[in-house]
């Protein structure tokens, strides 16, 4: 009988409740890959003041210890930008979004956590992880771990290089540009010098392996549950759904601009049309939208069904990011068709044909005025639902990791 593997998985944040994209892409593998066989305990790197239930994870997971380290990142607004201020004044040369984690007190934290017991594999849930083991020159891998696994959520540099584009402000543009330069160098040299790569995307897997031709790269799509949609019994007619991270720069960028171009005429010519707004995270930029006609702005709920169940349709109006939307995936999980543009389907492996595609303001009005396409049928949406619940079903994406690991070795 094959020994199970001795895990160590690294988290940046508190994972339950599972609240926005990273922390259900999170929850679904650790969860299943435990299911699978592993043997895990968790450390945890997270901002100070955030905390949970250790002992509701490790029964919710199955898992072993659960150990926390905290780290300097304020949440609110004013301490956060005098904090990225001292940060790019004494250490300009590391990126801002990964200073927090590169100080010496949590380096040297993590390293005793790390190194109580031999581990296997050491699973580096996202980028900035890495920089706990960053000296500013080389990667200082722990040695009593065999494999270091980076799993990449989507790619940080793409982020800063499209905030960099839009900027209008010069001297912020030179800034947001010198930080995309700094994420860039991290994150290639992170990709060459780990073991291995668990790509979330087929895009990203594409982008990896040019980056990083030498380094094991393989895909691991986010998982979930397909056994059953909800009920269409509590649908309202002409409800419209966003829902996702309220402060993460792609979902702002696409929702903003969908409320200031296209949502005014849609309302005019459909005036029993709503978009309910739910997620985490700060949404206080949604007040000036507010009291649009039929802007129903709710923030975080605590069951996300309560928010799928009534709606006829989500919208996922992305211009920009890479890695898998999490919320197509979910949206088929839970039976609702989607409305979105080809960036909000990337790694998601639908049939375009059959899905309600808008890329322009045009064509966006074009879709949401005439509703009873022939693309917009049932006998599409279930074509693309039993698609990708073949490759993005939650047990078999955890086996599947649980395997590859075993090959690193």
């Amino acid at each position: 009988m094959d020994k199970e593997l001795e895990i160590l998985w690294m988290i940046p944040k508190w994972t339950l409740p599972a609240t926005d994209g990273a922390r259900v892409a999170t929850d679904r593998l650790l969860k299943n890959t435990a299911l699978a066989g592993a043997k895990i305990d968790c450390l945890f790197v997270l901002p100070e003041g955030e905390e949970g239930d250790e002992e509701e994870l490790k029964k919710h997971w199955s898992i072993g210890s659960v150990e926390t380290i905290q780290r300097v990142y304020p949440t609110k607004k004013i301490p956060r930008i005098l904090n990225f201020l001292k940060n790019f004044l004494m250490t300009p040369f590391t990126p801002l979004t990964l200073a927090s984690f590169a100080t010496k007190k949590v380096s040297l934290e993590v390293k005793k956590a790390v190194t109580k017991k031999n581990y296997d594999i050491l699973v580096l849930d996202a980028l900035h992880l890495g920089a706990c083991f960053f000296d500013g020159v080389k990667f200082n891998w722990p040695a009593n771990i065999k494999k270091v696994v980076l799993r990449e959520h989507n790619f940080e540099q793409e982020l800063w290089v499209k905030a960099a584009k839009e900027e209008s402000f010069l001297p912020m543009k030179w800034f947001l540009g010198f930080q995309a330069k700094l994420v860039r160098k991290f994150e290639n040299f992170c990709l060459e010098k780990v073991d291995a790569v668990a790509a979330i995307s087929n895009e990203d897997l594409t982008e990896i392996k040019q980056i990083a031709p030498k380094t094991p790269s393989e895909l691991v799509p986010l998982g979930l549950d397909f056994s059953s949609a909800l009920s269409e019994k509590e649908i309202i007619k002409g409800r419209f759904l966003f829902i996702g991270k309220l402060d993460w720069p792609p979902n702002r960028d696409g929702l903003e601009w969908f409320l200031k171009n296209v949502w005014d005429e849609v309302i005019e010519k459909n005036p029993h049309f709503e978009l309910q707004i739910v997620g985490s995270g700060n949404g206080s930029w949604l007040n000036a939208y507010k009291s649009k006609k039929g802007i129903l702005v709710q923030g975080f709920i605590d069951d996300i069904d309560d928010a799928y169940k009534l709606a006829e349709y989500t919208l996922i109006p992305m211009r920009y990011g890479s890695g898998t939307r999490i919320k197509v995936i979910e949206t088929y999980a839970k039976g609702r068709p989607i409305i979105t543009t080809k960036m909000g389907i990337q790694g998601a492996d639908l049939d375009e044909s059959k899905v309600l595609l808008a890329e322009t303001k045009e064509e966006w009005l074009l879709l949401l005025n005439n509703l009873d396409s022939e693309v917009n049928s049932k006998e599409n949406f279930e074509f693309n639902r039993q698609r990708i619940a073949k490759k993005f079903d939650e047990s078999f994406v955890g086996k599947n990791f649980y395997l590859w690991l075993k090959e690193l070795l």
